[in-house]
């Protein structure tokens, strides 16, 4: 965990994930309702392009199908278990 001058711990988790399905309308809501109930922020790379969590149409324009492979980055202060949240509902 890196402090961050504040009060407050800040951690970064990074993971790969292999899709199960694709990162439609239903999975990105969740995962901007997910971010809506932290201060964690959220970026999902494929290809080259990244996605912020936050942006329900940056997530869908990543065109990530099923079977894809993404990589998540999770920066903040519950960013452990924000990545096991992101995890279940992408796997």
């Amino acid at each position: 965990m890196e402090d961050d001058g504040g009060t407050k711990s800040s951690a970064v988790v990074r993971s790969q994930l292999f899709l199960a399905e694709p990162l439609h309308a239903r999975p990105a809501g969740a995962l901007v309702r997910l971010l809506g109930a932290c201060s964690d922020e959220l970026r999902i790379e494929m290809g080259g392009r990244s996605a912020d969590g936050r942006s329900i149409l940056s997530l869908m324009a990543l065109g990530a199908d099923a079977g894809a492979t993404v990589t998540v980055e999770v920066s903040g202060p519950t960013a452990l278990a924000t990545m096991a949240a992101v995890e279940h509902i992408l796997t």
